[in-house]
């Protein structure tokens, strides 16, 4: 039986996983963008990086470098800042945008509560008020409550 509960518990995390990364893919596409973009400009200023701190590369060759150490040394920290930064403004994006269609799709259940609501009501001209409300739901949001 011991066996039987890690299965469902590995099975359970890799299904967990396996979601994340599916909700999750476009940050994660985001982040190996700009890993790629950062790791070809940091290997294309290597030798300027090499210049930049002398204590580390002793024997580098510095001719013909015009920049300064400290500009050097700004300009890869910006972009292990963008490697970072820019993942997290697209997992912003999106979870921004998820945020918005739960509150649309929590204003249309209400709505729609309210409509229903009305059928309780033993006054005829409510009830037929309640089928109007509920038929203008539906004429709103077809993709949502007609799937037929």
């Amino acid at each position: 039986m011991a066996g039987q509960g890690d299965k469902s518990r590995v099975a359970r995390f890799w299904r967990r996983a396996k979601n994340w990364f599916y909700d999750n893919r476009l940050v994660l596409v985001a982040w190996l963008v700009a890993c790629a973009i950062g790791g070809v400009v940091v290997l294309g200023n290597l030798p300027l990086f090499a210049c930049a701190v002398p204590a580390i590369f002793p024997d580098a060759s510095c001719t013909g470098i015009s920049s300064s150490p400290s500009e050097i040394l700004r300009n890869l920290a910006v972009f292990f800042v963008a490697i970072i930064g820019f993942p997290l403004v697209v997992w912003r994006g999106l979870s921004a945008d998820r945020q918005a269609k739960a509150a649309e799709d929590t204003l249309r259940h209400e709505r729609r509560q309210a409509a229903l609501k009305k059928f309780e009501s033993k006054d005829a001209e409510i009830r037929y008020i309640g089928v109007k409300e509920i038929e203008e739901l539906d004429s709103e949001f077809d993709d949502k409550y007609n799937e037929g």
